[in-house]
């Protein structure tokens, strides 16, 4: 339940227009991510959020990547390449961005790369930045307060795996409320993505929290306040010589607390 995404100020130009989303969605190729980057060891990422062996994974949202759609969105956005450079403009300058990125993780590194590569087949110029962990969060979510705002175009993200394993948290990501949606890291607003969410982390019926998630996966995905790519697969290794009892935990493996407690007492 880790993920890898690429997050973007949508507060800001040209962010904050739903084409430019959508297209570079569309551009990237997270099939690709999860061959090249992990060997195949690791799930397409859903657009919902929500991983595909949840309970409560909507099947009607599903990743799709398609060039000729990416770029026939930016085309009738008024996106285009006026000067023939290979980068398209918006407000009289071109799209190029700067995406950052954590040097001590090699991975995602990778990852940057590749969707530099993805977007610039759709006229976006991104230039990876790899910088250390600390500039990298300080840039992305400074004193970890989204109160203090944002400094950055795009950046390579991922949660651990409890922002995942409890579903409902994804209220937390989107949500333009400060107080609810305190992960809320790219600046992204919608009043009916706000009005499920925040419902969502209320209710006690399970069904309706169910029908709720249904819902908001499908706008999730098609508003993209954020790319999911992929969920990463564990490797886990311990030496049982000195403790052999752990219990592997769908989706977040075997570095669990409950490991630790007697079989009898593990939910």
């Amino acid at each position: 339940f880790t993920t890898q995404m690429i997050n973007f100020d949508a507060s800001k130009r040209p962010f904050d227009d739903l084409a430019v989303r959508q297209a570079m969605q569309l551009a990237i190729d997270s099939q690709d991510i999860v061959d090249t980057v992990y060997l195949g060891a690791a799930t397409v990422g859903s657009p919902g959020w929500v991983h595909p062996d949840k309970p409560v994974y909507n099947p009607a949202v599903t990743p799709a990547y398609d060039v000729a759609a990416a770029t026939t969105l930016l085309d009738d956005a008024g996106y285009l390449d006026s000067d023939g450079d290979g980068i398209r403009e918006y407000d009289g300058q071109p799209m190029a961005f700067e995406m950052l990125t954590n040097s001590s993780d090699s991975l995602r590194l990778r990852i940057a790369e590749l969707v530099s590569g993805f977007l610039a087949d759709v006229g976006i110029q991104v230039t990876v930045a790899s910088v250390e962990t600390a500039t990298w969060e300080e840039a992305v979510w400074p004193g970890f307060d989204i109160n203090n705002g944002r400094n950055y175009q795009m950046a390579s993200w991922g949660w651990s795996a409890p922002i995942q394993a409890n579903t409902i948290r994804v209220a937390e990501l989107v949500n333009s409320d400060p107080g609810t949606g305190f992960l809320n890291l790219t600046g992204f607003a919608h009043p009916e993505i706000d009005t499920i969410s925040a419902a969502l982390l209320t209710e006690a019926d399970t069904a309706v929290a169910a029908s709720l998630l249904a819902d908001l996966q499908v706008l999730i995905a098609e508003q993209v306040p954020f790319i999911l790519l992929a969920y990463p697969d564990g490797a886990y290794v311990y030496n049982s010589d000195v403790y052999a009892d752990w219990e592997f935990i769908a989706g977040q493996g075997i570095v669990s607390k409950v490991s630790m407690l007697p079989a009898s007492a593990r939910p």
